[in-house]
């Protein structure tokens, strides 16, 4: 697993957690600022409606740790289905009974090199011909990569 994703507070979490503070900090001063929690309070308690008040601000409570709860709950199976893909990658990449190699691996590796090949036409042997391959090669995108059907010329694609 990645750095990322072992931490138990990403960025995103953090970045929301921040914005719902700031949310809240705007809701407080706006009921401050214009005696809206005055209000509230004072109507409360001239009906004797505190109860019923207090009520609600236990329930608000209440979803609040419902919230974190599930979050909890979310990031815990989010890790496992993180952890469950990186076993099937790795499964799938290595053989069951010695855990060597396969060839998928070998072929993923072969293409995040990005190498595309060209057949080498140019004769080795002649005086000519290892000067103007040797020249070509001095470029720092090729690369001469023997296979079996004989040398080839390599260029990274980025």
């Amino acid at each position: 697993m990645s750095k990322a994703t072992t931490k138990s507070w990403g960025k995103s979490e953090l970045y929301e957690v921040l914005a719902l503070m700031v949310m809240g900090t705007c809701v407080w001063y706006i009921g401050v600022e214009f005696g809206v929690f005055e209000n509230v309070a004072r109507y409360s308690i001239d009906h004797h409606l505190m109860n019923l008040l207090m009520l609600s601000s236990c329930m608000g409570m209440g979803v609040v740790a419902a919230t974190v709860r599930k979050s909890v709950l979310l990031r815990r199976a989010i890790k496992a289905r993180i952890a469950a893909e990186a076993l099937a990658e790795a499964t799938a990449r290595h053989d069951a009974l010695t855990g060597l190699a396969n060839r998928r691996l070998l072929q993923d590796f072969h293409d995040a090199n990005r190498f595309h090949a060209a057949p080498v036409d140019v004769v080795l042997e002649g005086p000519v011909g290892a000067v103007s391959l040797t020249e070509y090669l001095q470029r720092p995108d090729r690369v001469l990569i023997k296979t079996q059907i004989g040398p080839r010329i390599g260029a990274f694609v980025w």
